[in-house]
């Protein structure tokens, strides 16, 4: 999808090339209508590629834009044809402009911002969890890392602890130089579009309560309480910036740690299953430059079920290169993702899946989900699923 940018540009060139051809058409009352149609037609055409970018609700800018182009240019047949060309060309580039400008203001947050772009209100990062310096031996580690969950949560069950605890367990046994110091649960935003999504505030609820008690893992409201849906790799980044700021004032660190966490900056491995992986490879799933600029900043951990593909069997299988189109340029952008290393490991065999409890508490509210659902989130869960929950719209398209 071009950026605002992008189209504003295709948009003024093709308002050119027909105010020329336009304005060069005879001025007598029979051959009025063929500047009239040519203005309509360029117009029509530049609006068509400014709301290929714009939000859905900004559709009535269209016949809004038409008409005040071409009620201004009717009163104007009679110039000539270099005044003509030149008012043409001027209340085009005002026009185009404008929109340009009021609907890069107004869409949804663009794909290519830093995830540090918004700092919603009410929002508060919690990192009392995380280990303090006092507990660490910096001649004995390399640098620090924090683990990233993030998924629909709708609802967290025992198995997403369980996921986080052998992750954990495999990157201290293989990284003994890596301190890990806690992770963060990150629920998706509503605008995510998934069908049956329960509202943000309630999943985020439900997963406080079934971390507060764990050691480690903390939830992360950030993503979910912007007012767009959140591309990972921003959220990751996200994380990243928050947890090295902790790092470097909030855990009040010495002269000596400040300029080691400055020299060793936090680390943030994004934990996945086997089928978030396999999603790299669905064509439209991910934006391929967004994919790259994960892979390229973060470490990835794939947790999968005993006996399906590991990742290098999947590329194999599948193919590892994946093509999308760059943003900015509109370029065809190809990704081998077969030159990234990726931990992975395998969990204890598990058939529990959200689907699977939102389905049997909204046949029996009362059916037992102790085994499969944290202990200190249950009751929420039985509360906002059992039938009473009320579900997201999601967004079309």
């Amino acid at each position: 999808m071009p950026t605002h940018r992008t189209v504003w540009k295709r948009g003024i060139v093709v308002h050119i090339l027909c105010s020329m051809v336009s304005s060069f058409a005879p001025t007598h009352a029979l051959l009025k209508p063929l500047r009239s149609g040519t203005s309509l037609s360029f117009s029509a055409y530049s609006l068509i590629l400014q709301f290929t970018n714009a939000q859905r609700r900004y559709v009535f800018f269209f016949p809004l834009y038409s008409y005040t182009y071409m009620w201004l240019l009717s009163h104007f047949y009679a110039m000539s044809t270099a005044a003509y060309l030149y008012f043409s060309l001027s209340l085009s580039f005002f026009l185009s402009l404008s929109l340009s400008l009021y609907l890069s203001a107004s869409r949804p947050h663009s794909e290519l911002h830093s995830a540090m772009g918004d700092r919603c209100v009410g929002y508060k990062f919690y990192g009392l969890k995380l280990t303090p310096w006092s507990d660490m031996d910096l001649g004995a580690i390399d640098c620090i890392a924090v683990v990233a969950m993030c998924g629909s949560f709708n609802p967290i069950h025992q198995t997403h602890l369980d996921m986080y605890g052998v992750a954990c367990d495999a990157i201290m046994r293989r990284t003994p130089r890596v301190l890990l110091a806690g992770g963060f649960l990150s629920p998706v935003n509503d605008l995510y579009g998934k069908e049956g999504l329960n509202q943000f505030k309630k999943r985020a609820e439900i997963c406080k309560a079934a971390v507060s008690g764990h050691p480690s893992l903390s939830l992360d409201e950030w993503e979910g309480r912007q007012s767009h849906y959140v591309r990972t790799v921003f959220v990751l980044e996200h994380l990243q910036q928050e947890v090295q700021r902790w790092y470097e004032v909030k855990a009040e660190p010495s002269v000596e740690q400040l300029q080691w966490v400055q020299r060793n900056p936090i680390r943030v491995l994004f934990l996945c299953g086997g089928d978030l992986f396999a999603s790299f490879l669905q064509p439209g799933c991910w934006s391929v430059p967004l994919l790259k600029r994960l892979l390229d900043q973060f470490d990835i951990f794939v947790v999968r079920r005993p006996g399906t593909p590991g990742c290098q069997a999947l590329l194999e299988k599948c193919g590892s290169v994946i093509e999308g189109r760059d943003e900015e340029s509109g370029d065809i952008v190809h990704l081998d993702l077969s030159t990234y290393h990726y931990n992975e490991t395998e969990t204890l065999c598990s058939t529990i899946s959200s689907t699977d409890i939102r389905a049997c508490l909204l046949r029996d509210p009362m059916s037992d989900i102790s085994s499969v659902v944290p202990s200190g989130a249950e009751s929420l869960i039985r509360y906002y699923y059992g039938g009473l929950a009320t579900l997201v719209t999601p967004m079309p398209g």
